[in-house]
């Protein structure tokens, strides 16, 4: 035993005495396990629209590009080299995993935590899988978070490095502008009482608030914007769900499965967790308070049918990170007012007495219970063969350069998605089942194709219109495809939707036969030749 106590003693005193090269080695084994991931990743709808985008925006058109996108352009203008250059679409996932894996060596080499509490954020949900893999804006959350820890401690002394970092954070999702608001204020009061002549607090907040400011106003006109726009992509006819589901699909993509019971579980915990960032430090329990309280109250009210929600809950995660490492830090610092104030409240002294346990213990074992789904989501993905590429494949092989493909129900329009289309080669129109008829650039690409008011149907078009649309279509095409859903009914038997009409064409291609699979293994798809 003592053996082994001196081993461990020895590797632990070998870790302190070289940080930089043991974050270099985590750091290249976190880029070893994920490349096999982003070899066999295929980009999503979501992604797919803003590489997309990236193709045409510049600084003269980026507002009418993304009236419906409420994200902050950083991402797009960071993605628009290499789109507009040409380059394989695999280069938006290497530079998502770049991103992080700049985040990781930063958290690695200077989070104040132990070895444990690093291991579990490096294999939850926040760090594996999600942002890494899927190239979105959320890629750019854990860098952000690790950058404004890394300047918090010497705000005061450099105002603009902070601001700066807080810049990032307001160029990653709306979704973190809740928390943005609250380091903002508290930067402002802890200037505003801070012990130094007014023209050296003046100088500290234009040097913070400006860059921030201009950061956040170039955002205001696509988060106006996208409002209207967001409810018509996600439709409607699903806009019904209630804020109680939130929660569900939290825990669902937390922990990969949802159960009843632990809706009151969860809550408990969340409650646990606040007040003990309340009785660890008051003001960071606030700022965690507020960043989740906006996070909640923006997917229960604008994202309230959106069917993708892991990498949402994984701003979670980050939040408790940084929280963690700010309440690290907070214990360090020196003659600071609102430390003074929190420390000798009767708030925080009946928490510390009642309810507080190291506010490090929950929030670490709740980011732990998110490794699993996030390793069977990882897994689910290299064990799936082929999907959007080969489907792109298939219609670079099949369809004529001039075709039009119809989209027949909303499934096939998400599934048979626009990463298919930035695969294609050939000149081809989509129509897809459109959810609305609103008529701007970021639907278009979504749901492009034959423009007939008539047609615009929500769940899938009718035999009426889908007959009528191919009649019409004829005239202006020589060749026209048709893809739809494949059903299955409650005796278990197989159908497409239009079942009778489509009888009398030639299907092509099922698309969920080990060959051409679609990106869920459950959503088969039939594709049909109708001209």
């Amino acid at each position: 035993m003592e053996k082994f106590s001196d081993f461990f003693k020895n590797i632990k005193k070998w870790i302190e005495n070289h940080k930089t090269i043991f974050a270099l080695l985590v750091t290249a084994l976190f880029v070893g396990a994920h490349i096999p991931l982003l070899m066999n990743h295929e980009v999503t709808n979501d992604e797919a629209i803003v590489w997309g985008l990236s193709k045409e925006v510049n600084l003269s058109n980026a507002y009418e590009l993304n009236s419906a996108e409420p994200h902050p352009l950083l991402w797009q203008f960071m993605l628009a080299p290499l789109s507009q250059n040409n380059l394989p679409l695999i280069s938006m996932s290497i530079l998502s995993l770049a991103l992080v894996v700049l985040a990781v060596f930063l958290f690695v080499r200077f989070a104040p935590f132990g070895f444990l509490a690093k291991l579990i954020f490096l294999l939850s949900s926040s760090f594996c899988y999600f942002n890494p893999i899927i190239a979105r804006d959320y890629s750019l959350i854990p860098l952000a978070i690790c950058l404004i820890s890394l300047a918090y401690k010497s705000r005061h002394e450099k105002p603009f490095r902070y601001g700066l970092s807080l810049v990032l954070l307001s160029q990653t999702h709306f979704l973190m502008y809740g928390l943005l608001a609250v380091l903002v204020l508290g930067f402002f009061a802890e200037e505003l009482f801070a012990k130094k002549s007014f023209s050296k607090k003046l100088l500290a907040l234009l040097l913070c608030f400006l860059p921030v400011g201009l950061s956040v106003l170039s955002s205001v006109p696509l988060v106006i914007n996208s409002f209207n726009n967001q409810a018509i992509i996600n439709g409607e006819a699903t806009s019904d769900t209630e804020a109680g589901g939130i929660l569900e699909n939290t825990i669902g993509a937390y922990f990969g499965y949802y159960v009843i019971a632990l809706n009151v579980i969860s809550i408990v915990a969340a409650v646990i967790i606040i007040l003990n960032f309340f009785a660890a430090n008051l003001k960071i329990g606030l700022y965690f308070l507020a960043g989740t309280g906006f996070w909640y109250y923006v997917l229960a009210n604008i994202y309230q049918s959106y069917y993708y929600f892991d990498q949402k809950v994984t701003i979670l995660s980050l939040m408790m990170l940084l929280s963690l490492w700010l309440i690290k830090l907070e214990k360090e610092e020196k003659h600071n007012f609102l430390k003074e104030f929190v420390s000798h409240s009767e708030i925080v002294k009946i928490l510390k007495k009642k309810v507080a346990y190291p506010a490090v213990i929950l929030p670490c074992f709740i980011v732990m219970l998110t490794i699993p789904h996030a390793f069977v989501v990882a897994n689910n993905e290299m064990n799936l063969a082929t999907n959007s590429s080969e489907q792109a494949a298939f219609i670079n092989k099949t369809v004529e350069d001039g075709a039009l493909i119809i989209e027949g129900d909303i499934a096939a329009s998400v599934f048979f998605d626009a990463a298919t289309h930035l695969q294609v080669e050939k000149d081809v129109t989509y129509y897809d089942v459109p959810l609305d008829s609103y008529d701007d650039y970021h639907i278009k690409l979504r749901y492009d194709g034959v423009d007939d008011e008539r047609y615009r149907k929500f769940n899938r078009l009718s035999d009426e219109a889908l007959s009528k649309l191919i009649a019409e279509a004829s005239a202006k095409y020589e060749h026209i495809y048709y893809v739809s859903t494949i059903l299955t009914n409650c005796k278990g038997e197989s159908t497409d939707y239009n079942a009778e009409l489509v009888a009398n064409y030639e299907r092509l291609a099922t698309l969920n036969d080990g060959k051409y699979m679609t990106n869920l293994k459950n959503v088969p798809l039939s594709f049909y030749r109708v001209k």
